[in-house]
């Protein structure tokens, strides 16, 4: 047999993609067999055998067991091809959305280490803030019992529960029943954890907001007295709940003490 027009195993691996024995053992199986074999048990493949080790991968991709795509190669028909190819169209599409919402993740995690880097420490100030889905935790927990690290576990494993397959940035929602805020009613709230969401039932309202950051639970005593010093010397009236959204979590910080909060409240004057 003149091989000149013929591709060495060797060849066929390095233009397919294909290591060696993988090849060999598609050959065992008769899924790909090589046009021919010499006695010395040399394998030899022609060009457009790269052709077929294309379709195997396709179908490869979409999850498709070898003894099938070894019995549709060996059956094929158009209305079977149009079939594959269909499933393949779908889990491409599965895949371009599970990308979308990893690359919607990775940006709201580097926007929060971008408002880190401009925080302004410990100062008071009032922002307008665009609607904020976010998916809460159905647990609640006391102020006077509240540690951070337990809450952040559960709202995790109940967004991945509820379908929410990344780790979007977090937060606390302290549930205030009083417009005329004071340490009392603060102290006496529930705490709901949540996450910031591209998508939710739920959502914080667009509006005008008191912020202030501050670092770790050392603070947030401190930071709530101020901030009802604020809200009273402003002439102010909260509007709704109070939030802490988690800026600087533990994709960057080392303890929740190191973390950086932000401290979120609604007003309007009076």
């Amino acid at each position: 047999m003149d091989t000149c027009n013929y591709l060495s195993i060797g060849d066929f691996a390095r233009l397919s993609g294909i290591k060696r024995k993988t090849l060999i053992y598609y050959d065992q199986i008769g899924l790909l067999a090589p046009v021919h074999t010499t006695e010395k048990g040399y394998r030899y493949y022609d060009y457009p055998q790269l052709y077929k080790v294309n379709m195997i991968n396709l179908f490869k991709e979409i999850k498709m067991p070898l003894a099938e795509i070894k019995d549709h190669l060996q059956n094929s028909t158009p209305e079977k091809a149009a079939i594959l190819l269909k499933r393949q169209r779908e889990l491409i599409r599965q895949k371009q959305e599970y990308y979308e919402q990893m690359a919607g993740m990775v940006d709201r995690q580097l926007s929060s280490l971008e408002e880190y880097a401009t925080a302004d420490r410990l100062k008071f100030s009032i922002v307008h803030l665009e609607q904020q889905p976010l998916f809460f935790s159905s647990t609640a927990y006391q102020v006077s019992t509240f540690r951070a690290s337990i809450p952040l576990s559960d709202i995790y494993q109940q967004s991945f529960a509820a379908g929410y397959e990344f780790i979007y940035p977090a937060g606390f929602m302290f549930e205030n029943t009083s417009s005329l805020l004071d340490a009392d009613v603060l102290y006496a709230a529930d705490v709901h954890p949540y996450i910031k969401v591209p998508e939710a039932a739920e959502a914080r309202p667009a509006g005008d907001y008191l912020i202030c950051y501050f670092h770790g639970e050392t603070y947030r005593a401190i930071v709530f007295q101020q901030m009802i010093d604020y809200i009273k010397q402003h002439h102010l009236i909260i509007q709704g709940d109070i939030y802490i959204d988690v800026i600087l979590n533990g994709l960057s910080a080392q303890k929740f003490d190191d973390f950086l909060l932000k401290l979120i409240v609604q007003v309007r004057p009076k």
